[in-house]
């Protein structure tokens, strides 16, 4: 038996092995998020019962809000599950030479693994495949779907089409290039979670064709139990509620000025930002600029398309990340100037302060202390002290060395060559220099 570790099947932003990003610019949640009514509904959820098992209730809310015959509902454990779902679905349904289907050339990836899983080849027409995706605003882009028109009036066989709406409701500007009348001929796909600012939350719903009874009641039956939990259920529930929605509308206001903020920041530092209705964008490199996404760490890793095609999808961290927003133009200059490995996880070090409020209270010997405690727990330690009043200082060498003495008595050789009287290094404090050892860097003075 092989001892190698499994590698993930797809690869996806945000949390991975590593946990939970410091600082995900690549986000395609609400940043206001997540919003504090709905939050509080999913909190508040009871999971110690199943649901009901049919979702009346809820069914009947969704509908009411979309004003459609509750029998077009359908519910679904995430996008994700959906998309795996209606892939199967039109395996089961369509002749076996038909078995195809067209993705955009921008999507989403469960698109195209969906469809790897069910064996349905890719078609390069729309006419020729059996199941069609749309996405509009886009992902990555954050764009129109160019053409939609063109997919739900395309000649041919009859065919499933599906409209991916996950970013509708995070719109800030255009609008969708559909009629009512065209609207009903589509599947169209929710998932409040982006919106709400909760996507660890886990539910979605459809809207079926007018007339597409015999689908969803085929669907129905390839969907195991209860797909959506106490908590998706919550989550759902609160999305209709007028308030929430309220909410969701004040949001797009800070959304829009924030987007402004970040676009200007990309531009001045002589990136392109094309163009999108969304929260999220996408900066690309300027003709013979960096190839800055190939080794862009947390948001782009190898293989990925933003790698391959060196652009970023750029948004506003969410809540808990903030307060550090400002990293984004310390990433954006390091990636400009040529720096290729940027992690979002790592960008700005985590910091401690030690204070006190007199000489001699010992914040020397504990923050010496703590170096060499971090630097036993294999992180890299960077002692700084703003200000040092002491007269007390060591001599250290003017490059990256790895000395670890004090200054040599007069007329002796330093570890690195050289006697002492002809030293060109300089000073640093004595408390920052044993600190500096606790932290096992190599020592310089700059």
């Amino acid at each position: 038996m092989s001892s190698q570790p499994l590698q993930p099947l797809r690869v996806h932003g945000g949390p991975d092995q590593h946990g939970v990003p410091l600082h995900d610019f690549s986000t395609n949640s609400n940043a206001c998020g997540p919003c504090p009514l709905a939050q509080a509904a999913v909190s508040q959820a009871d999971a110690t019962a199943y649901p009901d098992a049919s979702y009346t209730a809820l069914r009947q809310q969704l509908a009411g809000f979309h004003g459609v015959d509750v029998r077009r509902v359908l519910l679904a454990g995430s996008a994700s599950e959906f998309i795996f779902r209606i892939a199967a679905l039109v395996v089961s349904t369509a002749n076996e030479g038909r078995r195809s289907i067209w993705l955009p050339p921008h999507s989403y990836g469960d698109y195209a693994q969906a469809a790897q899983a069910h064996r349905l080849t890719v078609a390069n027409q729309v006419a020729d495949a059996q199941l069609r995706w749309s996405c509009d605003p886009s992902s990555p882009l954050g764009a129109a779907h160019a053409g939609l028109d063109d997919l739900v009036n395309e000649a041919g066989p009859p065919a499933v089409s599906v409209l991916d709406r996950a970013y509708e409701p995070l719109r800030l500007s255009g609008a969708l290039a559909l009629t009512d009348a065209q609207l009903k001929k589509l599947w169209q796909l929710w998932t409040p979670n982006k919106a709400l600012g909760l996507t660890g939350v886990r539910a979605a719903y459809a809207i079926a064709p007018v007339d597409a009874e015999e689908e969803v009641l085929a669907l129905e039956q390839l969907c195991p139990s209860w797909p959506v939990g106490a908590h998706g259920v919550a989550m759902l529930h609160a999305w209709l509620r007028p308030d929430v929605q309220d909410w969701l509308v004040d949001s797009l206001k800070t959304l829009r000025e924030w987007k402004a903020r970040q676009i200007a920041m990309c531009e001045s530092l002589g990136w392109t930002c094309l163009p999108s209705h969304a929260n999220f964008f996408r900066p690309a490199r300027i003709a013979g600029g960096p190839r800055f996404a190939a080794g862009a760490g947390r948001i782009a890793p190898p293989g990925h398309q933003a790698a391959r095609h060196h652009h970023l999808r750029l948004a506003r961290p969410c809540a808990p990340q903030r307060p550090a927003a400002r990293c984004a133009g310390r990433i954006a200059q390091c990636m400009a100037t040529h720096h290729t490995k940027v992690s979002m996880s790592g960008t700005l070090a985590r910091s401690v302060m030690v204070l006190g409020t007199t000489s001699g209270a010992g914040k020397s010997w504990l923050t010496t202390a703590l170096c060499r405690y971090y630097a036993r727990q294999g992180l890299k330690v960077a002692p700084f002290k703003a200000q040092n009043m002491s007269n007390n200082a060591r001599v250290v060498a003017p490059t990256l060395v790895a000395s670890r003495t004090a200054l040599p008595p007069r007329g002796a050789n330093f570890p690195w060559g050289g006697p002492a009287e002809n030293c060109s290094g300089g000073e640093i404090g004595s408390a920052q220099y044993f600190q500096a050892l606790a932290a096992r860097p190599s020592l310089m003075c700059a």
